[in-house]
Parts: C-alpha cells; sequence; structure tokens
C-alpha cells in the first residue's frame, strides 16, 4: 500500500512541479508589482502615524473634549498617501458636539476633502464639490481611500 502512494506520488510531482513553475512564470511581473505595492503602502502607514503623532499625539486633546482618529491609504491611481482625520469635538456644558473630517495628502500638504457637522449646519467639500451629508462625502471621498 505504501509503496503504491509512493508511486503515485513519484508520477505527479513532475506534473505539479510543471504547473507550479509556470504559474510562477505568469505571475514574476505581478509579484514584483505586489512587493511595490506593498512597501509603498506600508511607507504610507508609517508617514501618516509620524505625521499623526507629531500633530495629535495619542488622539485625545483638550482634557478629551476633542479626539482625533485617522486612516491611511496609499492610493496606486493617484500614486498619494492619503490620511483621513475624523475629529469629535465634545461641548460639555451644552451637552453636544460636532464631527470634522479632512482628506489629505500627506507628503504635499494638499486638500482634498473637508466636512463638518455641528448638528444643525452641514457643510462638506470633495475637490470642490460641495455635498450635504456626511454619507454624500463619505460617497465622495471613497474612490481616493479605495484605489
Amino acid at each position: 500500500m505504501m509503496k503504491k502512494i509512493s508511486s503515485i506520488i513519484f508520477l505527479l510531482f513532475p506534473v505539479l512541479f510543471l504547473f507550479a513553475g509556470c504559474a510562477g512564470l505568469l505571475e514574476d511581473g505581478k509579484l514584483e508589482d505586489s512587493k511595490a505595492d506593498y512597501q509603498l503602502q506600508e511607507k504610507c502607514g508609517k508617514k501618516c502615524e509620524e505625521f499623526f503623532r507629531k500633530e495629535y499625539g495619542n488622539g485625545v486633546l483638550k482634557d478629551g473634549k476633542m479626539i482625533v482618529t485617522y486612516r491611511n491609504h496609499y492610493n496606486k491611481k493617484l500614486k498619494k498617501c492619503l490620511i483621513m482625520l475624523t475629529t469629535n469635538y465634545f461641548i460639555k456644558n451644552i451637552n453636544k458636539g460636532y464631527k470634522e473630517k479632512f482628506l489629505f495628502d500627506v507628503n504635499y500638504k494638499r486638500d482634498y476633502a473637508f466636512f463638518h457637522n455641528s448638528g444643525i449646519i452641514t457643510f462638506c467639500d470633495v475637490e470642490r464639490n460641495r455635498c450635504n451629508s456626511e454619507e454624500e462625502w463619505v460617497s465622495l471621498v471613497k474612490p481616493y481611500m479605495e484605489d
């Protein structure tokens, strides 16, 4: 029984090796592209973290009345390192707060989008395209954060 299994493996090994070799040849270019993409994403992530820590520390400011978080993304299509900052402000004496979001290129300090909601007024802009809600802003910003 063991001899039969060994014979099957011995016969199948060259076929498997051939397929694996062909797959590797076909994907060499893709592998290099993936490696370069990964390195750019990693570099962008470090750059955004460095920027965030320098500007906002741990993200808790003004005795906890302001919380800032971020999300980073390297956009291959635009070749840009983008950071999306979300700031939540809490106004204790009136028991309200407001939210702001910014999207910009960390390397060139170029703004792409801004969102502000005070609970009463909402203002947003993505590349000079005005919007009226956070959902609309998220939809307009989505291509920047996915490509």
